[in-house]
């Protein structure tokens, strides 16, 4: 009987301190929101739509927008725990930078845009698809290999001319 009342009073503590937890959050949680009120703070999206010259595409229809596009293209399919993406992603975005107005670039993010990769089929991540002036899709590429990623978008931008 002793060691019950002991792990009974232990169990109470426990969920003692939960409440306790769960009511200053909630506190902090309710003095947050009343703070937002009283000053019109709006919270903006974590991540803006457009990355400089890069397009961020996130749904199906923002995919066909950007595949019509009356110029060329490249896509750049990627994730955001993607180690050889992080390590791609500055030359992509100064290639998008340097070709800008005579190419378009887009980034789509396969978890935030399932639908994309999975009408795209993208099996790994980094992916390059690139796209005629037609939207026609003329070549395609898995891997960080920034080579072949500024060799690609100079032929790309060469037959475009």
């Amino acid at each position: 009987p002793g060691d019950r009342l002991r792990l009974f009073e232990g169990i109470a503590r426990d969920v003692d301190d939960l409440c306790l937890r769960e009511t200053n959050f909630a506190m902090a949680l309710s003095a947050g929101r009343t703070l937002f009120r009283a000053t019109g703070f709006k919270p903006q999206l974590l991540q803006p739509r457009t990355f400089g010259t890069v397009k961020a595409i996130e749904t199906v229809e923002e995919w066909e927008a950007f595949t019509s596009s009356p110029k060329p293209s490249v896509s750049y399919f990627t994730a955001s725990w993607c180690g050889p993406c992080r390590a791609v992603a500055p030359v992509y975005k100064d290639l998008a930078a340097a070709n800008a107005g005579v190419v378009e670039f887009a980034k789509i993010d396969v978890d935030e845009a399932p639908d994309v990769a999975a009408e795209m089929e993208i099996r790994s991540v980094p992916t390059f698809h690139f796209f005629g002036a037609d939207g026609k899709l003329l070549h395609q590429f898995s891997g960080a290999d920034k080579a072949q990623l500024e060799a690609t978008v100079a032929q790309l931008k060469l037959e475009s001319e």
